[in-house]
Parts: C-alpha cells; structure tokens; sequence
C-alpha cells in the first residue's frame, strides 16, 4: 500500500443558507503541487469510491489543519468520531471552472456536514461571502499504485490506479488547487 493523495478540493458554491451542504471537486485531473499526475481515465474508473466517503477535520495547535499523522491512523485506522464533520455523496466526473474562470475536469461530489461541525459551516460560508473559497483546502486520504514518469519533461509521480478512498480532510494547506462549486440548497428549503 502506498499513500499517495494530498489533493485539495474544490469547494464550488452554496444556495443554502444554513452550508449545510455544498457542492465540491474532489480531484483535479492533472498535475497536483505534490507532483503527483491524476489521469483523467483512472479518476473515472475511482468515482464510486468516494461514494459516502467521511469528511473529517484534524486540527492542530488550535489553527492548523492536516492529516492525521500516518502512526496515529495505525492506532486509530477508523479515525477520531470527534473529528468526524460530514460525508461526501453523489460522485461523479465532470468539468467545472476553476478560481481562474479556466474549464477543468475531475471528481466533482456533495459535502454533508453534520450539526457538530456548526464551526465548519460557518467558517466555510463566511470564506465563500467574502470570496475566499481557497481559505480552507480538502485532501484524500487513500491508497492505490503510482509509477514514476514525466509530464512536460519533468519527472512526476503517475497514479496508475486508485483501490481505496479512506476519507477526505480539511486541511489549510493542500496539494492542489480547489474552490468551492456551489452551497446547494438544504432539505427544509425551496429550490
């Protein structure tokens, strides 16, 4: 096993008032800052991975937010219920525009986050009033193979095959860029 994703997540717009629920990409096809190459074949093949997927929130030293280091998740492979702030749903390949207004593709899913994480929400709803949607990054969690290879002359890591999605973070400083799509509209309201 190989871990191989930092990857930041796009969170892309929200219609609901509560951020209850927002609409985000998951993996960029392409190449990420970590020097890893995502194809956009593999992340087809990977989509239903992410299916239920449990969005989780690790915070450090009161201000950072990371992964859960590699010899905890050994200890705690399920990770910590406390840090547990939603789940993702509805995955699936398509195209978005990205903080540059460019047309991208990758994995694009629906972020649920839960009542114990009313922090998330409004800090994430307050990022997206004042257009700060990269204020926060997510990144995958999971295993699959990787070969290393070259994109444009450089050498990059190429993620062959995805096999398994353990769970998608917040973090502060992800790999590769994301935006919010959309803060889609809660159950309670009209759309």
């Amino acid at each position: 096993k190989k871990k191989l994703f930092y990857q930041h997540i796009q969170l892309l717009e929200s219609k609901d008032p509560e951020g209850k629920e927002w609409e985000v990409v998951l993996i960029q096809a392409g190449l990420s800052l970590n020097n890893k190459f995502y194809p956009a074949e593999v992340l087809k093949k990977s989509v239903n991975l992410f299916e239920n997927a449990k969005a989780y929130a690790f915070e450090y030293q009161g201000k950072v937010f990371n992964h859960l280091p590699d010899i905890v998740k050994r200890v705690l492979p399920e990770g910590c219920i406390k840090n547990l702030v939603g789940w993702y749903d509805n995955p699936r390949y398509g195209t978005f525009k990205d903080s540059e207004g460019k047309t991208q593709e990758g994995i694009l899913a629906r972020l649920h986050i839960t009542e114990n994480a009313n922090w998330l929400k409004n800090l994430m709803k307050e990022a997206w009033e004042y257009g700060k949607e990269s204020l926060l990054g997510f990144s995958i969690d999971g295993d699959g193979k990787v070969a290393e290879s070259s994109f444009e002359g450089k050498k990059v890591f190429k993620v062959e095959d995805i096999r398994c999605i353990d769970w998608v973070d917040i973090v502060s400083h992800p790999a590769a860029g994301g935006q919010l799509v959309r803060l889609l509209a809660s159950i309670s309201s009209e759309e």
